[in-house]
């Protein structure tokens, strides 16, 4: 690898980070706050319950139509498609920031709105891979990993933001980081025109080969049964982590308090290389029995 190709893979990389950070930093906003910002504007639990589930949903139908969109339209840049998504979530934060909505609204709004920063994820992962599918080995980890930094440091300074003034606080903080990582995302070079300049070339056997996916599971009953711990899993966690805040009152705590478990995330990468992935699971599953049986301990 020359030093060319070097430098601006290191430099892809470093403005990756970026994006990761901002993004999540701005979805800590909307995603960790959500029952003390709803809770605030007078939604019930049950209400904000309905409001979470609605969100998953939708995640999931937008993150579909949003892959095959970019697929159909391959010259359209992700980095537009991003841009323009985080442009409507900036709007619709601004109407609730600014204007009073009544209940139904409210939810309708914050749902769209939540639905697709969550959908953004995917398309900031097929960003970093267009890279590597034109020959240029940029790395998704260590960027990632500085995307989990900024929420955990986020999810502190944020609690604290929501303690000093009000949960109204969250939807302008969440538009300064959006502006911030949409200029991140807007910054990322042009794939294609970098891997011409340095002569890279691209993975054609990324872009042709087709996987039956149905045929992988049906021959691999153990990931069919993890696939199914997952689902079961993410049930789970979106009831606890919704309503984090609840127990945390309970216990003692303040709102400040409640997305504060996130720095776990920092040193997931260095649990992983001492503990084998199957260790780990087992051990996070016993410190989240724990956690719901003696909240006060943790």
């Amino acid at each position: 690898m020359t030093d060319m190709i070097k430098k601006s893979t290191r430099r892809i990389e470093m403005n990756y980070a970026l994006v990761q950070g901002f993004y999540w930093s701005s979805a800590c906003t909307l995603g960790g706050f959500a029952a003390v910002f709803l809770g605030s504007r007078g939604l019930s639990n049950a209400q904000t319950g309905l409001a979470v589930a609605l969100i998953s949903v939708l995640t999931i139908v937008l993150q579909i139509l949003l892959s095959d969109f970019s697929d159909r339209h391959r010259e359209l840049p992700l980095k537009r498609t991003i841009s323009v998504i985080y442009t409507v979530v900036i709007a619709l934060s601004a109407v609730m920031s600014f204007v009073s909505l009544p209940a139904a609204l409210l939810i309708a709004v914050y749902v769209v709105a939540s639905a697709l920063s969550n959908s953004q994820n995917g398309l900031l992962n097929a960003q970093l891979m267009q890279y590597r599918n034109v020959g240029i080995p940029a790395s998704y980890g260590w960027p990632r990993g500085v995307g989990s930094v900024f929420y955990a440091v986020s999810a502190y300074f944020f609690g604290l933001a929501v303690e000093r003034y009000s949960a109204g606080v969250l939807l302008r903080l969440y538009i300064v980081f959006a502006v911030l990582a949409m200029a991140s995302v807007l910054a990322m070079a042009d794939p294609d025109s970098l891997a011409r300049s340095l002569g890279t070339h691209s993975d054609k056997a990324a872009h042709g080969s087709s996987v039956s996916y149905l045929r992988m599971l049906l021959q691999n009953p153990t990931l069919v049964l993890y696939l199914l711990v997952l689902i079961v899993s993410a049930i789970g966690q979106a009831a606890g982590n919704t309503f984090l805040i609840r127990v945390i009152e309970a216990a003692g705590g303040r709102a400040s308090n409640c997305p504060s478990c996130a720095p776990h995330r920092v040193f997931f990468l260095t649990l992983k290389r001492s503990m084998c992935s199957s260790s780990l699971s087992s051990a996070s599953a016993c410190v989240w029995f724990c956690f719901l049986r003696h909240p006060r301990c943790l």
